[in-house]
């Protein structure tokens, strides 16, 4: 019994923490967006040539 409260507590924090605001979060003010164009800096470590 003892360990079936510690799931459910468990299970009820992480329900908990994925409560917020659907959608992407804000940048920071004075930011630019990247050019989705520009490769990214780890594109050679992942695409096989």
């Amino acid at each position: 019994m003892e360990l079936r409260k510690y799931v459910v507590l468990a299970l009820l924090a992480l329900l908990l923490s994925a409560c917020g605001v659907r959608g992407p979060l804000e940048p920071p003010p004075g930011s630019v967006a990247p050019d989705p164009d520009e490769p990214a800096a780890i594109d050679p470590l992942i695409k096989p040539y």
